[in-house]
């Protein structure tokens, strides 16, 4: 970490830490600050779900996996967390529980995402641009690609 970053994160959270070191690509020292988030309040459904995005970007998606689905059971509409539990979930060869997550996400690009916010500052652009023929069309084809994997077909 840089002597600049540490100056600028005197006073923040470990939340806000935690965030700004991830975003800055110190993982493992997001890890930590996340962790102590997670600590101090662990029903935050943003320091659970950061803490599991962290993880998975650091390849530890079975640790991973318990912090983003405890965020979506507070805050079922994060469409961040239900998006990187999908993620880990094929990762882990899980698809049909990956195609239930990412049927319900579609996003469209918005200059200002991904932000993690849970309240929108601008106009809620990320949300609105999607149209339900997108929607249809991405359910379809997570359907298609993952249906071989997880049929009673292809079990045996």
């Amino acid at each position: 970490m840089t002597f600049f970053l540490a100056l600028l994160m005197l006073g923040q959270s470990h939340l806000e830490r935690g965030y700004s070191l991830a975003q800055s690509g110190d993982l493992k020292a997001a890890e930590a600050e996340l962790r102590l988030a997670v600590k101090e309040a662990p029903n935050d459904p943003q320091a659970l779900a950061i803490l599991g995005i962290a993880l998975s970007q650091q390849g530890k998606l079975t640790e991973a996996t318990p912090y983003l689905e405890r965020a979506l059971k507070i805050e079922p509409g994060d469409t961040n967390a239900r998006y990187n539990l999908a993620l880990n979930q094929l990762r882990l060869g899980k698809p049909a529980a990956a195609l239930a997550n990412l049927a319900r996400v579609v996003r469209e690009h918005a200059e200002c995402s991904p932000c993690l916010l849970r309240e929108c500052p601008i106009d809620h652009r990320c949300m609105t641009r999607v149209t339900a023929g997108p929607v249809a069309a991405a359910a379809l084809q997570l359907w298609e690609e993952s249906a071989p994997a997880w049929t009673p077909e292809t079990r045996s």
